[in-house]
């Protein structure tokens, strides 16, 4: 409910010079460890819009897709799927960036 209200209060702090890992997000949570969170997200906070990290995910899958996908019909149809599917949908409306850590994670453990 609150990643991007974490990941504000992060890079608002850390630009301030504060020790970023004590900043609370509105709801008083505290960021997590990992800073790759952070620098992955850290040009869409730069621009103003966090929630363009979510349009980022659909297009490394697209990306991802058109390297491994068997044919161009798959390629198509996944794309289609996923753009289209609830799953996708409530990603954008809500901010999350569940999708593109997991394209990441995928991608990470192929090149592993």
């Amino acid at each position: 409910m609150d990643r991007w209200s974490v990941i504000t209060s992060f890079l608002e702090a850390l630009s301030k010079g504060n020790y970023p890992y004590l900043a609370q997000s509105h709801l008083g949570n505290f960021p997590g460890l990992i800073p790759v969170y952070f620098i992955i997200a850290w040009p869409f906070y730069r621009i103003g819009e966090p929630g363009y990290l979510s349009l980022a995910g659909l297009v490394l899958f697209v990306l991802f897709n058109e390297k491994y996908a068997q044919n161009k019909n798959d390629k198509l149809w996944l794309t289609l799927l996923l753009a289209s599917s609830p799953f996708y949908l409530w990603e954008v409306a809500t901010r999350s960036n569940i999708l593109i850590n997991a394209v990441l994670i995928v991608i990470y453990m192929l090149f592993l």
